[in-house]
């Protein structure tokens, strides 16, 4: 039998909040569980009466995850372009991926990068349904009003709204290998399905990742 006093389950929340409060976490949930016993995994406890919250499977069931997906930029990365060559379809060319962001409209005017050439679209296809919109984090295939040259890595976006173009960015990265990361050292870095090589110009800061402290001026 498994006992978790409420008092020292209440103790635990307060370091994990303080803990957490060095994150940019807006909602947790804190759920006192034995994968041993079973004790609000899938049901409720017996033998913690005074707590009366969702047990794990129903929290992991019900988060809404949707609320912080991004509807308003527009950023549709082409995996593949679908051309079956067949009498059926013979002039047919949809190009292929999943939505990271944003909506999508039959009509919208969108841009293909790094081109920047444009226009309409015309279809939408989410297997062999028709839609009138699409939205992340959908996979679909999209038809343009005109034939213009876009390939895997290509990235389409709506004209009106387009990221900035830069040969520099700033990353958070979670550095994994064995040997430190080298200023002006050159590395393999992916964007949607390209890839390319990056150069390390400047580490700002790390992160100490017990305390989840800044600290400036060393290299990992």
């Amino acid at each position: 039998m498994l006992i978790i006093k409420q008092s020292d389950f209440d103790k635990i929340k307060e370091q994990y909040k303080d803990f957490a409060a060095k994150l940019d976490i807006q909602d947790f949930k804190f759920i006192p569980i034995s994968a041993l016993k079973g004790d609000n995994v899938v049901n409720r406890s017996e033998t913690m009466e005074w707590y009366n919250g969702p047990t794990l499977l129903h929290s992991l069931e019900n988060i809404p995850v949707a609320n912080d997906l991004n509807h308003i930029d527009f950023r549709f990365a082409v995996q593949t372009v679908l051309r079956p060559h067949t009498d059926e379809y013979h002039d047919y060319r949809g190009y292929a991926g999943r939505i990271s962001s944003g909506i999508l409209r039959i009509g919208d005017q969108v841009t293909a990068l790094p081109s920047q050439l444009q226009s309409r679209v015309k279809k939408i296809h989410c297997g062999d349904s028709n839609l009138k919109e699409a939205y992340a984090p959908q996979s679909i295939s999209i038809e343009l009003e005109d034939d213009i040259d876009i390939s895997r890595g290509d990235m389409i976006v709506k004209t009106t709204n387009q990221p900035q173009n830069s040969q520099e960015i700033d990353a958070m990265i979670c550095w994994m290998g064995e040997n430190p990361m080298q200023l002006n050292g050159k590395y393999s870095i992916q964007h949607t399905t390209r890839s390319g090589r990056a150069i390390i110009k400047e580490i700002v800061y790390v992160v100490d990742l017990n305390e989840l402290k800044r600290i400036e001026g060393r290299t990992p």
